[in-house]
């Protein structure tokens, strides 16, 4: 359940249904509007003052992460997607096999380590939250997208 407070100080509870797994957390649009609720895994874009949500995402959400003058960064153990005020800003390839750990932010960059199937071991990455590259991660067929990213010009402006 999450409270949230309308423009008008009027004060109201949502209830979410829960995704496949995952973390559980609220965190601020950044259009500065909306809400991005995660309910076990399960992502709802609310706008409080309609009191619904009109967007769903994910359903295994592991991580969500504000990243100031930037936008929010969602992870789902494989892979990570930029949100920035109008949407969608970029989606990495993957990067993992099943899982992420250490995730730190250092200005643009994004380090952890993602787990490598092949070498049965956790391995590091750097990602580039402006443009959605990165460098290191698991290696194998299925990863195939490696550095492969979309840049969109609201993000890029943001450096």
């Amino acid at each position: 359940m999450v409270r949230f407070v309308d423009s008008r100080g009027r004060d109201w509870i949502g209830n979410f249904q829960p995704g496949l797994g995952g973390i559980s957390d609220a965190v601020q649009h950044p259009d500065g509007r909306h809400i991005l609720v995660v309910a076990g895994g399960q992502g709802y874009i609310v706008d409080p003052n309609e009191r619904a949500s009109r967007q769903y995402f994910g359903g295994d959400v592991q991580d969500i992460l504000p990243v100031p003058d930037f936008g929010v960064l969602i992870g789902n153990a494989l892979w990570f997607e930029a949100i920035g005020s109008a949407g969608t800003l970029w989606t990495s390839g993957r990067i993992s096999w099943d899982g992420m750990q250490g995730l730190a932010i250092d200005g643009r960059i994004l380090r952890g380590e993602s787990w490598d199937a092949l070498t049965d071991r956790w391995v590091p990455f750097e990602l580039d939250l402006v443009t959605g590259c990165w460098n290191g991660g698991a290696k194998g067929d299925i990863l195939l997208y490696h550095k492969t990213c979309v840049i969109q010009e609201d993000w890029a402006r943001k450096k």
